[in-house]
């Protein structure tokens, strides 16, 4: 599985839930549902925790460099970047940037990077 709707569709079908069930639960409607499972939008950010706790685990690994791992970070719990850089007290268009691949953070910032992803994962 590939998209994050065919994770839905399984986790329904597996449930014997229809599309109603599902929007519910996610707090959408069922065409937004039936459209993520047939691949014809993804899914808004803000909607994402929501259907990783629908589904039962994140379905994109953990990455090991510390940039893909923010991102990660950033994915799994649906933030905007203007929520992630006050989580981080981090400057949100500097997150873009470096989340982006337009700049590289300096060695402090990927030191202030990895020990707020450390304190997320002790955290939980």
């Amino acid at each position: 599985m590939n998209r994050l709707g065919e994770y839905i569709r399984k986790a329904r079908i597996d449930r014997g839930l229809w599309h109603s069930h599902v929007a519910e639960i996610v707090g959408v409607n069922e065409c937004s549902i039936n459209n993520w499972e047939n691949g014809h939008t993804e899914p808004d950010l803000r909607y994402i925790p929501s259907i990783i706790s629908f589904i039962g685990f994140n379905p994109r690994p953990v990455p090991i460099e510390t940039l893909e791992k923010l991102d990660w970070y950033k994915w799994s719990h649906g933030l905007t970047y203007e929520e992630l850089g006050k989580e981080m007290s981090i400057h949100p268009e500097q997150l873009a940037d470096w989340l982006g691949g337009k700049r590289n953070p300096f060695r402090k910032s990927l030191d202030k990077i990895d020990g707020f992803l450390q304190r997320q994962c002790e955290s939980n």
